[in-house]
């Protein structure tokens, strides 16, 4: 039987806490990146493309190498690491003759990213706002029921009152 099992917000803050290296290390590269990019915006395009078309090439070339280096994989893997790996090589190499088109295609790569990641986050604040209307509605209930209980507690004194006057 299985059942999933709920992180409330310390759990989260502890494991994250724990690759604070890794967090650290992405922003510096993403500022690094970042003033990079404003000092030379036209030669930073550039490298960036050609760097896509290397990382292709040697990519295609580890994939290959691995479809018949491996001694535990099937014959099927083998041939689609192999495809997968001649794939990337030709991508690759192609990435790196035509810059202007590997711009193009980076380009249309990051907005299609960004409006994905626009939308899961659309869907994380829409969860967000549940969470939040359910506790909402949770204290609202408790309240309304602690009101319920003390209008018939006042209800009933009055009651007492008139039937037995003092």
């Amino acid at each position: 039987m299985t059942h999933a099992t709920w992180l409330d917000g310390s759990d989260v803050l502890a494991r994250a806490s724990r690759h604070w290296g890794w967090m650290m290390a992405f922003g510096i590269i993403s500022l690094l990146a970042g003033v990079a990019v404003l000092a030379w915006p036209g030669r930073t395009l550039i490298v960036v493309a050609v760097l896509f078309g290397i990382q292709l090439v040697v990519t295609g070339i580890f994939r290959f190498v691995a479809a018949f280096a491996s001694e535990d994989l099937t014959g099927g893997t083998r041939v689609l690491l192999a495809v997968l790996g001649v794939l990337s090589l030709i991508i690759g190499l192609y990435a790196v003759r035509h810059v202007l088109v590997t711009l193009l295609a980076l380009a249309l790569l990051l907005g299609i990213y960004w409006i994905v990641n626009g939308a899961v986050e659309l869907f994380m604040a829409l969860l967000t706002l549940v969470v939040v209307l359910s506790v909402w509605l949770l204290v609202l209930g408790l309240m309304e029921i602690t009101l319920a209980i003390r209008a018939r507690s006042a209800g009933r004194r009055i009651q007492d009152r008139e039937l037995n006057p003092v």
